[in-house]
């Protein structure tokens, strides 16, 4: 019998750390904080698109306009940014809320051709025509639109 009041102050207290843990684990959805921050070039203008991505999760968001992003993330989590022609930058998020981030220029683009519906694919997997318009035509016309830039090229063939 003089066990049984150590065993019941063992589960006890027990009871008592299973009650905390349990009021404590809210706590960490709570521990996630809106990080922001703008998106620049090597030249200090704001890059509208990038992707932001918080790594192992299914959060991203995209930069406005003005390459201002918003996105939740807890202290620790790793950010992806992300833009063509740029080099990948990860940044782990610490206890500041401000992220700004300055993308590397690649060097390294490919050529990707987009189909109609959208599919990225290498042009020679694409067994129709394929119009290709190079960085030459593209200086030369005075066209802002895209599409408007490729009827333009179509008629002078």
């Amino acid at each position: 019998m003089t066990q049984l009041p150590i065993l019941l102050r063992v589960f006890a207290s027990s009871r008592l750390r299973v009650f905390a843990l349990a009021c404590a684990l809210p706590l960490t959805s709570w521990a996630q904080q809106v990080v922001s921050g703008t998106v620049t070039d090597e030249d200090n203008i704001q890059l509208p698109g990038a992707a932001v991505v918080v790594q192992n999760t299914t959060r991203g968001t995209t930069t406005d306009f003005d390459g201002i992003y918003q996105i939740q993330a807890n202290q620790g989590d790793t950010l992806i940014f992300t833009y063509v022609g740029y080099t990948t930058q990860l940044v782990t998020v610490g206890s500041s809320t401000t992220i700004n981030v300055q993308m590397q220029i690649s060097g390294q683009l490919e050529e990707v051709v987009v189909t109609a519906l959208g599919i990225s694919k290498e042009k020679k997997a694409i067994g129709y025509a394929v119009q290709q318009i190079g960085q030459e035509e593209l200086e030369k016309m005075s066209v802002i639109d895209f599409q408007e830039m490729l009827a333009v090229s179509t008629n002078q063939f």
